[in-house]
């Protein structure tokens, strides 16, 4: 049950994580488009960073019963 949970929120994380570096995509190709490039440029919207993980994060956790 326990690998089960687990597995549920790494498949959560793994959404989220996906649904955010769409979202930055989104808004990164739009402020390079005209006309709202402009507006962009005048308001200093700067690009937005993808999320990357951390390499520590990719370790597999140890669970002790």
């Amino acid at each position: 049950r326990l690998q089960d949970e687990l597995a549920g929120t790494e498949n959560r994380l793994a959404v989220a994580r996906k649904r955010y570096n769409d979202a930055v995509r989104l808004y990164n190709t739009t402020a390079k488009k005209f006309p709202t490039n402009l507006v962009a440029g005048i308001f200093n919207f700067d690009p937005a960073d993808y999320f990357e993980a951390p390499a520590s994060a990719k370790e597999v956790p140890q669970v002790e019963l």
